[in-house]
């Protein structure tokens, strides 16, 4: 077997790894109501026990890059999956909310590792020219679990209960974990010489390098933007919203979801194509923030038909797609910073931003309430729901303006 196709083969199985971390992220989407039952808590609360998830990822982001930047990848995205399956465990057996936290704290740990590991290991595979479509493709695996978990998983939620379909996602790891054990090694490109210190000088000169560098600050910042409307709609509010909102049956809505990460799917490795093509990125980059926001606004204050509503949330999904983009042109902008810290540094302003806005929807959500109980006015929930998530198209305008102070890098790194 050829080198090239072995490493695509590599790339794919590793990749089931960020499939099933993705699953396990926007499983609480799926099951809200027997969630609340389940553990006695509300929206708010419901919020948090999900943002959990990528507050830990958040936390772990660094450390994550430091380690697989100075240990065998294998061995440490290997570590990371089975803490993961562990988190998954705790998750699925308790009734205790706290115990669910630490579960979700548990998979979020997993999650600092899943897509950075992967595409440091396909780093070790393929050419810098092909990593954008590596990023695409590892991206577009995640998406595949999400989508699954919305178009498969919600039956099992209603003809038998939520713990059932944690017990499927587990044994969808299990699968993974297995595969990823027999199947994948390092490859044949070393992009350090030697192994960095672990001196604290040499960590903190490579992450002073990537957090003073405001490009890839803003890089970051744009790949949180295109996540959000995953990250925080479809992973997490969408199918309650379209419920509630737009009047569709819990099973229809999470068909209808799971359109966002088709979109997603198809246009990442799409974009990163026509991006490699065309030889620029920031055109692609600013065209999926104008059309994201756009579409989020028409799903959020419109009223459309079924179908066009279907429309409308695949071109939300398409625009997300130019999130693993976002990570291609992070890594242009200094191609001599460690691959991994500059990776970690986006992936970490993007769980950031996911779990600062899953968490403010709740608080919206909580406060608004509060506030026309004691007026004494009647809530209607579709309102209350809109005023909530209208905290992301804010965001997405304000991301339109930072990123006109992008900086073209015409494919090829050092702007």
């Amino acid at each position: 077997m050829s080198t090239s196709k072995r490493a695509w083969i590599v790339c794919c199985i590793a990749s089931l790894f960020y499939a099933y971390i993705m699953a396990l992220g926007v499983s609480p989407s799926i099951m809200v109501k027997p969630l609340l039952a389940t553990f006695h808590i509300d929206m708010l609360h419901f919020s948090n026990l999900s943002a959990f998830f990528f507050y830990a990822t958040l936390i772990m982001q660094i450390p994550a890059a430091v380690i697989l930047e100075r240990v065998d990848i294998k061995k440490a995205i290997t570590v990371a999956f089975l803490v993961g399956l562990v988190g998954n465990f705790l998750f699925v057996i308790t009734h205790y909310v706290l115990l669910a936290e630490i579960g979700r704290v548990l998979a979020g740990f997993a999650n600092a590792f899943a897509f950075v590991g992967v595409l440091r290991l396909m780093s070790t595979w393929l050419p810098e020219e092909k990593m954008g479509a590596a990023s695409a493709l590892v991206m577009s695996f995640g998406v595949f679990g999400a989508i699954l978990a919305n178009l498969v998983l919600p039956q099992f939620v209603i003809s038998k209960n939520w713990q059932f379909v944690m017990w499927l996602i587990f044994a969808f790891g299990v699968v993974g974990f297995g595969l990823m054990l027999w199947l994948t090694e390092e490859g044949p490109i070393h992009i350090n010489a030697s192994t960095p210190s672990w001196r604290w000088q040499v960590i903190w000169g490579q992450f002073k390098r990537s957090i003073l560098n405001p490009q890839i600050l803003l890089a970051g910042m744009l790949a949180a933007l295109f996540y959000l409307p995953i990250g925080v709609f479809a992973s997490l509010w969408g199918p309650y919203y379209l419920q509630k909102v737009c009047g569709l049956s819990y099973d229809f809505s999470t068909k209808a979801n799971a359109l966002i990460f088709f979109g997603m799917v198809i246009a990442g490795p799409a974009i990163a194509f026509l991006s490699e093509k065309a030889g620029v990125r920031k055109p692609f980059l600013l065209g999926c923030l104008l059309l994201g926001l756009i579409s989020m606004l028409l799903v959020f204050y419109v009223s459309l038909s079924i179908v066009l509503l279907l429309a409308v949330l695949l071109l939300v999904g398409v625009c997300s797609g130019a999130e693993g983009l976002s990570y291609t042109f992070a890594e242009e902008v200094d191609p001599g910073a460690s691959l991994s810290m500059v990776f970690a540094i986006a992936n970490l302003l993007c769980s950031l931003g996911v779990a600062v806005f899953q968490s403010l929807v709740g608080v919206l959500f909580a406060w608004r309430k509060t506030h026309l109980l004691e007026m004494h006015i009647a809530i209607h929930l579709p309102s209350l729901l809109k005023f909530s998530i209208s905290c992301v198209p804010v965001a997405f305008i304000i991301g339109i303006l930072l990123s006109f102070k992008l900086k073209e890098t015409h494919v090829q790194g050092g702007s």
